[in-house]
């Protein structure tokens, strides 16, 4: 093995918790850390650093190439299979380029991995390079990789029409709709669901909100909240045979009634496990019979699936989630390391509330999203941005622009000293401390920074954060006279912060 690496990378490993949190979105100096993982991990962790991976902002397609280079043959297979994760992201030139080299490997489990990729991007060069593979290989599980990698592109070019989901149909009655949200910010999405969307909600749960609703589902996109929603079809609460449990809710009336209102050509599906495991006979079992009691009306489609279908671990209740461009952070165009995700900050937005004359300030603005967001949810007087970063201030002005904000000012300084007055609000995600401040450091900076928010806020003005160090930052606010009004943990994908509010 070569020692060249992708030099990029701290030598830090992030938790699976985390690269199996779908709101985990990777920064860019941490794509060096996942190649590493996906390169020399344990199966489960490589699986899930690859598709975390294919969650970044940034091209990394030919980072994932390069490092191919002086590999064992194991990790040059688990690298050739991430690189099929990241197609259709606007660098599949490479992917192919480095798929199709893959394909002359010396190791069967490369090829078969070049293989699977190929065939699902799809290109004519992708199509050409798997027809001469076939010619000349040898290999016979290499050979039926490259047969299902062929057959599927022929399947691709004859199918018509094409499958999509109708965001403005409805359903023929109100049916279960699950938002799903970070575990404890559930309270907020309710009030979100409610409110926001004029829906009465029925339960809790940890990381959903359930309510019911006949649509149509562009209505959903209203909750900024919720990470994604889905429909839920429950089951008897145990089963004997879970494939055949399954099945039959997929196959039921209820599951058809919504798959046909809201699908624009024939029902395609992926089927997945709600806990994230693979049960591949399991599965193969369900979609088997899926076809046969619908006579392949509904059908498993991995590869232009307009349906994810998550089969609770028990098989007592299905969800429907449909895959729909979610359009409602199209915005965020520019990052930064450990920013926010958007659905976290909207949650802070909320629980501020909004006042026509909100003189809004955050002091760690990094790419803007929480003013981004105040400036979404109502009116205000006046957005102010701190950080020590310059290159983070251009980025929030980019989100704050694309966002429609206006009255603006973003200030290269200290939140520690920042010379303001009349601020109304203070909303902020601070630095978490893994990333870009540790320890006791962390500390200092919280507890420093809040004494200036606490010194600078008017009378009857909010704090509202999520805390890294939630001892440190009540003890700082309430040093300057401000009240905790509420405070409650949220999981951060493997981590806790709190969600605290302050009056002064």
């Amino acid at each position: 093995m070569s020692g060249d690496r992708d030099k990029g990378g701290s030598g830090a490993t992030v938790p699976l918790a985390e690269l199996r949190d779908p709101a985990f979105t990777p920064s860019r100096k941490q794509v060096a850390d996942l190649i590493e993982t996906i390169a020399g991990g344990d199966e489960e962790t490589a699986r899930a650093a690859a598709h975390a991976l294919s969650r970044t902002q940034s091209p990394v397609a030919a980072r994932v190439a390069a490092a191919l280079e002086g590999r064992s043959p194991q990790e040059r297979a688990r690298l050739a299979d991430a690189l099929r994760l990241l197609a259709g992201r606007g660098d599949d030139d490479v992917i192919v380029a480095a798929l199709v080299q893959s394909l002359a490997d010396p190791e069967p489990r490369v090829r078969k991995a070049a293989a699977r990729g190929l065939g699902k991007i799809g290109s004519d060069i992708a199509s050409d390079a798997l027809e001469r593979a076939s010619r000349e290989e040898r290999d016979e599980t290499v050979i039926r990789a490259l047969d299902r990698a062929q057959s599927g592109l022929g399947r691709d070019r004859e199918r018509v029409p094409a499958s999509a989901i109708e965001t403005d149909a409805e359903l023929d009655r109100p049916r279960r709709v699950v938002f799903r949200c970070r575990r404890g910010l559930e309270p907020l999405l309710a009030r979100e669901i409610e409110e926001g969307i004029g829906l009465a909600t029925e339960t809790e749960r940890p990381g959903a909100v359930v309510a019911v609703s006949r649509g149509p589902l562009r209505i959903f996109s209203k909750s900024r909240i919720a990470l994604d929603i889905a429909f839920e079809v429950r089951g008897p609460a145990s089963a004997v045979d879970p494939a055949a449990a399954a099945a039959e809710l997929l196959a039921s009336s209820e599951a058809r009634s919504i798959l046909a209102a809201l699908t624009r050509g024939p029902v395609r599906y992926r089927l997945a496990w709600d806990d994230g495991g693979k049960r591949r006979g399991l599965t193969a079992a369900i979609t088997r019979r899926v076809a046969d009691l619908t006579d392949g009306a509904i059908a498993d489609d991995p590869r232009a699936a307009s349906w994810d279908v998550l089969v609770a671990a028990d098989a007592s209740s299905i969800e429907l989630a449909p895959r729909w461009v979610d359009e409602r952070f199209a915005y965020r165009s520019a990052d930064v390391p450990a920013a926010s995700h958007p659905t976290i900050a909207a949650a802070l937005a909320l629980a501020a509330g909004v006042r026509e004359d909100d003189v809004v300030w955050d002091p760690f603005v990094g790419s803007g999203l929480e003013l981004c967001e105040r400036s979404l949810i109502g009116p205000y007087a006046r957005l102010l941005g701190t950080d020590v970063d310059p290159r983070a201030l251009e980025r929030a002005r980019t989100n704050l622009e694309a966002a429609g904000a206006r009255r603006f000012d973003l200030s290269v300084a200290d939140a520690r000293h920042f010379d303001v007055s009349g601020v109304s609000l203070v909303i902020t995600n601070p630095p978490m401390g893994r990333r870009l401040v540790r320890g006791g450091a962390l500390d200092e900076l919280l507890a420093e920074v809040a004494w200036r928010a606490a010194a600078v806020l008017a009378p009857r003005g909010r704090v509202v954060l999520l805390s890294p160090r939630p001892r440190v930052t009540r003890e700082a606010f309430e040093s300057g006279n401000l009240v905790l009004e509420r405070e409650r943990p949220v999981d951060l994908g493997g981590f806790e912060a709190v969600l605290q509010r302050f009056r002064k």
